[in-house]
């Protein structure tokens, strides 16, 4: 048995699990943040982010996604 304190300073004996939505839409935000700007890249037509992110959505291990990234550079796997 653990003892946890929440945000409210109350101590619980619960153990009590944070769980989320599965599925491909988990989780929607109400409304797009207000400072974020999409730049697609003028040739390619996509942003430089994108290749990352549908190669990891695609399954690809982050690890091999930095070592062969679209650019030719490696990156870093915190990047991914």
């Amino acid at each position: 048995e653990t003892n946890s304190v929440s945000a409210t300073g109350r101590t619980s004996n619960d153990n009590v699990k944070m769980t989320f939505p599965e599925g491909d839409n988990a989780f929607t935000p109400a409304q797009q943040w207000h400072l974020a700007e999409y730049k697609p890249n003028k040739k390619t037509g996509v942003a430089s982010w994108e290749s990352s992110y549908t190669r990891f959505v695609d399954g690809e291990h982050p690890q091999t996604i930095a070592i062969n990234s679209k650019s030719g550079k490696p990156i870093q796997v915190n990047t991914v």
